[in-house]
């Protein structure tokens, strides 16, 4: 049985916002949390590279559109990021809008898929956060 999830909002979403979707493999999952964690983690516990709030979410807007991971599950308290209920991830092409309520409502993680940058949305307004890799 698989422990990464649907989320079916997110889905429906993701069918409005982008080329393509489609859900990734418990393997897949874990192989992206480690490649997230070795591209991000220092640059997060450091505050490096990094804008908050309005302009986090300018700046993601302004690369759009993206090829990216979309997931939860992954706790990210310096972001506020509690991790969402449960572990879900994508595989998004072209990636051209954000719905910014269930970004923060699932507590989602955006990163393009060469890990040049990424997104985290929080819970609470203004805790977005956006890494770039330079």
């Amino acid at each position: 049985m698989s422990f990464v999830r649907s989320c079916l909002d997110v889905e429906n979403w993701l069918s409005e916002a982008s080329a393509h979707w489609q859900i990734i493999s418990d393997r897949e999952y874990r192989e992206l949390i480690s490649n997230w964690k070795k591209s991000f983690w220092q640059c997060i516990e450091t505050k490096q590279q990094h804008q908050h709030g309005l302009k986090a979410q300018t700046k993601l807007k302004s690369i759009l559109p993206v090829n990216a991971y979309i997931f939860s599950g992954l706790k990210v308290e310096a972001a506020a990021n509690m991790g969402g209920n449960y572990p879900s991830g994508y595989l998004v092409q072209g990636l051209s809008s954000i719905d910014w309520s269930l970004c923060k409502l699932h507590e989602l993680i955006v990163t393009d898929v060469e890990f040049g940058h990424t997104l985290i949305c929080s819970h609470e307004d203004g805790y977005e956060q956006f890494y770039e890799i330079v």
